[in-house]
């Protein structure tokens, strides 16, 4: 087809005949319609990196100028354009209205102008997309990548389709999503029944304002999620990138295997050589957020911590006493939840729990093991939403400390041997 593309484009879009021109022309413009949407799919399923579209849209820059296509930077300006006149034609429309409207006060003008500015710098934000359980009791969660999810998932699956074998977690990234993905896990709804998840779309919150900013007054922009009971979990930001790494980067997870690639590109190593937790960290903090991978996205982002007001807020560090008490406030507290939780939790976690000296030290490693030192404070910049809001800081080893008395106490004794 393309070969037959360049063919009509190189002749002028004439052929020998116009019957013969016409079915040319008709076949070209289904093929360019079939390959466009079959490179639409596989762009959106397999997205490629910034450098490699720019390198395609260099190559193919004579053939879409043909076909009047647009390179990602004039798709930019146009869309920077169009805001510009917008935003033009709503200033020349608020002055007519100030005009008209001599007798408008001057705190409704600075109001007026307060709410222009918030709406300028706010960035659009996704909708925020959460799953709504369809057997009873009800509860909606916005399930965030490497927080117990999996846990979590196990549990609802076990408790709800108690033939399934298999229990994927769902992480919808639009309406439209079905749960779960195909490509997450085989789920069989002839065999064990349908998934116990929907995908809901809460209601739009409000932009936050700078008087009603997360770090003056946390619940003045808030709004409540409506429905049945709500929660979410969080997890600190410098542990969650660390597991992040261990267990989709550093090895060799097919999952992932285009964003391993796309780190290799971006700090020039070879297809053999060992991609470094400083690479992977370097690599996230040059992303934007809305492109992210799941795993490693703010979840102030993913949920909307910023402008939803969730009925219950559970903490990675403390899985298993939030979990109870989501599951008291929902009425589940029959043993054989309990245990199902118990089952769930423990096949899906490691068995040495992330607060472990040795845990600690682990992940003290992977942070100072850069040169420059400057690993911590890149995802305090990068995940500052998420710090700010939940109050998180660098774990820190308790284990020093006992090293750092025990030398304090025998350097009197060196000192008195010298």
């Amino acid at each position: 087809m393309t070969a037959e593309l360049q063919s009509w484009l190189d002749g002028g879009g004439n052929a020998a005949g116009g019957n013969q021109s016409a079915l040319v022309a008709s076949r070209v413009a289904d093929g360019v319609e079939a390959q466009q949407k079959a490179f639409n799919t596989m762009a959106k399923n397999f997205p490629i990196s910034v450098q490699s579209l720019r390198l395609v849209e260099a190559r193919c820059a004579p053939l879409m100028e043909r076909l009047g296509y647009k390179a990602t930077a004039d798709i930019a300006a146009d869309a920077s354009s169009g805001s510009t006149q917008k935003r033009r034609h709503a200033k020349r429309s608020s002055k007519r209205a100030k005009g008209e409207a001599k007798g408008g006060s001057a705190e409704t003008a600075a109001a007026s102008g307060a709410a222009t500015a918030v709406e300028k710098a706010t960035p659009a934000r996704e909708p925020l997309l959460l799953l709504r359980r369809t057997k009873s009791p009800a509860v909606q969660w916005c399930p965030v990548r490497l927080t117990g999810t999996e846990a979590l998932a196990k549990l609802f699956v076990s408790l709800d389709v108690p033939k399934a074998s298999r229990a994927p977690a769902c992480f919808p990234g639009s309406r439209e999503d079905v749960c779960p993905v195909p490509r997450s896990a085989a789920w069989m709804p002839s065999r064990w029944g349908a998934y116990p998840f929907e995908v809901v779309e809460a209601p739009a919150s409000p932009a936050a304002s700078p008087a009603a900013s997360p770090a003056a007054s946390p619940a003045a922009s808030l709004q409540p999620i409506a429905g049945p009971f709500s929660f979410a979990i969080v997890r600190n930001p410098w542990d969650r990138l660390a597991s992040a790494y261990s267990k989709l980067i550093a090895v060799e997870d097919q999952r992932t295997a285009v964003h391993r690639t796309w780190i290799r590109e971006m700090h020039a190593l070879g297809e053999k050589e060992p991609i470094g937790f400083t690479h992977f960290v370097r690599w996230v903090a040059a992303q934007e957020p809305a492109s992210m991978h799941r795993a490693w996205r703010p979840f102030t982002r993913s949920c909307h911590f910023d402008r939803a007001a969730y009925s219950f807020i559970a903490r990675f560090e403390n899985l298993h006493e939030d979990v109870g008490t989501i599951l008291a406030k929902l009425g589940m507290t029959s043993e054989r939840e309990r245990r199902v939780w118990q089952r769930a939790s423990a096949e899906t976690r490691p068995l040495v729990p992330h607060s472990h000296p040795d845990q600690l030290l682990k992940l003290h490693h992977l942070y100072y093991s850069d040169d420059a030192r400057d690993l911590i404070a890149i995802v305090r910049a990068k995940y500052s939403e998420d710090v700010a809001l939940f109050g998180y800081e660098f774990p820190s080893n308790a284990t020093f400390h006992p090293w750092s008395s025990k030398a304090s106490a025998m350097r009197p004794q060196v000192t008195a041997a010298k």
